[in-house]
């Protein structure tokens, strides 16, 4: 069994090559779901929905964030109904039918991992799919624009709104328990892989659970995380600010390594963060230098092969 920590669009893509060289039955993925929204009381979870249909072989891998020969009729009807206002997210409508579906199974008395599950199951997935939480737990950015799901952030930070970072908090997760399947995943793992995740929206709220950390340190395999950064800068962009301004730590993969310490014992790095590895060593891990630039199917599967050979042994 390898379970993946699993959050944000660079993992998904991680996983895109990592399934065509490894069975998705020997896979556990744990997902990150306090990135998450509302539309008109449906509560949608980007990073859950797509690793679905990545997993289904129906994800549209030239833009990431679609489904193949989607139709969004759902949201222009929307958009009609609020005057044709623009809409800062647009969802196609096969996973606004999956949303709704799971609500229903929902509001029957599935838990929300038992809702995943059956759904997981319909679409013929082999991999087992654990959402960290049954609870509902929202990822806020506290900025000078008010408090912001990520996906608000993000879309204010890219239009260059957002003044002042300052802080984050995880409303809710002090009420929130850890999917009981969670921890024997983990202990039972031959290997657990951390994805290129962005760390304050896709690692931070795994880990701010005392039982996953405790787990994954106390693992007897192999802890491998993939960097999430080129040459300092980060894969995902708005990631800086978050990272400097709401976490106070840089986004340098030494920075990063720092702020996990103990809890990494194999790190792959970009080939433009070569220069660290001595010191990286240093702290502990054995270094592999690589590309982590995801854009191209070639450099996906190129990273994967890395990660199975590093199974093997």
């Amino acid at each position: 069994m390898i379970t993946i920590i699993s959050g944000g669009l660079q993992t998904t893509k991680f996983l895109e090559g990592l399934l065509r060289v490894i069975p998705q039955e020997k896979l556990g993925i744990i997902v990150n779901t306090m990135n998450n929204l509302e539309i008109l009381g449906l509560d949608i979870y980007p990073d859950l929905e797509y690793l679905l249909f990545l997993l289904a072989g129906k994800l549209d891998i030239r833009y990431w964030e679609t489904i193949q020969n989607d139709t969004y009729s759902f949201m222009n009807a929307l958009s009609y109904l609020t005057n044709k206002e623009d809409l800062w997210f647009r969802f196609g409508d096969t996973l606004i039918t999956q949303i709704i579906f799971r609500e229903h199974l929902m509001t029957k008395g599935a838990f929300f991992s038992e809702a995943i599950t059956i759904i997981a199951e319909k679409l013929g997935i082999k991999a087992r799919v654990l959402p960290m939480t049954d609870a509902k737990v929202i990822f806020q950015v506290i900025t000078d624009q008010g408090n912001l799901s990520f996906m608000e952030y993000r879309n204010k930070e890219l239009q260059g709104i957002i003044k002042e970072v300052k802080k984050i908090e995880y409303v809710g997760i002090d009420k929130a328990e850890v999917h009981p399947k969670i921890k024997d995943t983990l202990s039972n793992s031959d290997a657990i892989i951390i994805g290129p995740s962005n760390p304050p929206l896709n690692i931070e709220p795994m880990l701010a659970f005392e039982e996953i950390k405790n787990t994954i340190e106390k693992s007897g395999g192999n802890v491998i995380a993939i960097s999430p950064v080129l040459g300092d800068e980060p894969i995902d962009q708005p990631m800086r600010r978050l990272m400097e301004e709401a976490l106070g730590i840089g986004t340098s993969i030494l920075d990063i390594v720092e702020h996990y310490p103990g809890l990494i014992d194999t790190l792959i790095i970009d080939e433009s963060d070569e220069e660290h590895k001595e010191k990286l060593e240093e702290m502990g891990m054995e270094v592999i230098v690589t590309t982590v630039k995801l854009s191209s199917q070639e450099n996906r599967i190129k990273l994967a092969e890395i990660v199975s050979k590093l199974l093997e042994t």
